[in-house]
């Protein structure tokens, strides 16, 4: 595991983004995160021109939502990180959280994956230490699946939804990240400090997935003064 410290939030996104352009190549595979903290990243990517690449994907989806809905995940990607990465609508491969078999669409999407290993893998965490919708008692053989969100991701993530998001979604399991050959984890503010606090002890506990992350060879880790506290 490889720690950088930043003073600010912006600083920390300002690496994130050179990080990840030094992948850039007409080969390269992204893993592409969602949520607030991704957003100043996806900025300091557009200063820079587009990202070349052979193909991406998202992380994860809200189950029961279109693709148009301006609060799913599909919506974010399309309008906030392809525009952002100068990348044609629909490079990014997202699940599709109103199909009509969520189960089969998650294996496809994992299937998917597989035909094309991500090469760099973009993460961010919630304060109960999920990553993507791994939540709290996550195992690390998961894969991509539909779940079922701790009730303070749905709090956390509930401003779009008159204060709860939804129950189910569609998550990228621990399994199917930690095949990435580079793992890029991004956590800012104090409401990070206690899962950054678990990941850096270094063991493995399922009530805290993103601990998960310790033994893969390829993880950066960048965080903030605040999130350090």
């Amino acid at each position: 595991m490889e720690l950088r410290v930043f003073n600010t939030a912006q600083e920390a996104a300002v690496e994130a983004a050179s990080v990840m352009r030094q992948q850039s190549s007409s080969s390269s595979v992204y893993g592409f995160a969602t949520g607030n903290t991704p957003l100043k990243i996806y900025d300091e990517l557009r200063r820079g021109g587009p990202l070349e690449m052979a193909a991406a994907f998202a992380l994860d989806e809200y189950l029961g939502l279109e693709p148009q809905d301006e609060r799913s995940f599909n919506w974010y990607v399309r309008n906030r990180v392809e525009p952002a990465l100068g990348l044609p609508t629909g490079s990014i491969r997202c699940p599709n959280g109103a199909a009509e078999d969520p189960e089969l669409e998650a294996s496809q999407f994992e299937a998917n994956i597989k035909e094309s290993p991500i090469d760099l893998q973009l993460l961010g965490t919630g304060r109960n230490g999920h990553i993507a919708f791994n939540e709290p008692g996550s195992e690390g053989d998961s894969l991509t699946r539909v779940v079922e969100l701790h009730e303070i991701t749905r709090v956390d993530n509930g401003s779009d939804f008159d204060g709860l998001a939804p129950e189910k979604a569609i998550t990228q399991g621990i399994a199917t990240i930690l095949r990435a050959k580079k793992l890029l984890l991004v956590a800012t503010g104090e409401s990070k400090s206690e899962p950054i606090r678990k990941l850096l002890a270094g063991k493995v506990d399922t009530q805290w997935p993103l601990t998960h992350l310790v033994d893969h060879p390829n993880l950066v880790v960048l965080v903030d003064r605040a999130a350090m506290d």
